[in-house]
């Protein structure tokens, strides 16, 4: 019984290491995202033509930052060897996703279709934490986020008022 309990904070430390690696690495990634979305765009693709995309770049890329926040909350379901919930969880997100995306979409078009993503991510993120936390607690890294929440708020501020 040590060994398993050992074993399952052990997972947890690693857990929250993650989520604090994530958190820095794709917060900031996020802000770049947001402060050049027009020129990336224009560079990949051409503005003629995908001149709207710019606006849903950061939209879309914060829906994939909840989800891989929630691949790092599957960490308990995997190393309990608990499947349903993970098939649950996806058929959750998807079944929202669809939903938003129906809602959303004859309204705001593109900006409809990506605010579904992190509507739908989050969803997702919330289902696997919630089947989860019985075998695995995630200690999330709250003042990181917040840090570098705050740090890419000043450092887009900062681009922003530079332009």
């Amino acid at each position: 019984m040590g060994r398993l309990r050992e074993a399952r904070a052990e997972v947890e430390r690693l857990m929250s290491a993650y989520t604090r690696v994530m958190l820095l690495v794709s917060v900031p990634l996020l802000v770049v995202l947001a402060a050049v979305a027009d020129d990336l765009i224009s560079l990949l693709a051409g503005k003629r033509y995908y001149a709207d995309a710019a606006d849903v770049v950061p939209i879309v890329a914060l829906g994939t930052l909840f989800y891989a926040l929630g691949l790092v909350g599957t960490a308990g379901l995997i190393t309990s060897k608990r499947t349903p919930p993970l098939i649950w969880a996806a058929l959750i997100g998807l079944g929202v996703n669809v939903g938003a995306n129906l809602a959303l979409i004859p309204a705001f078009g593109i900006i409809g279709a990506a605010v579904a993503t992190p509507i739908s991510t989050a969803t997702y993120l919330l289902a696997v934490q919630i089947w989860a936390r019985r075998h695995g607690t995630w200690r999330f890294p709250y003042a990181t986020a917040a840090r570098a929440t705050i740090a890419g708020a000043v450092a887009l501020g900062a681009a922003l008022v530079a332009v």
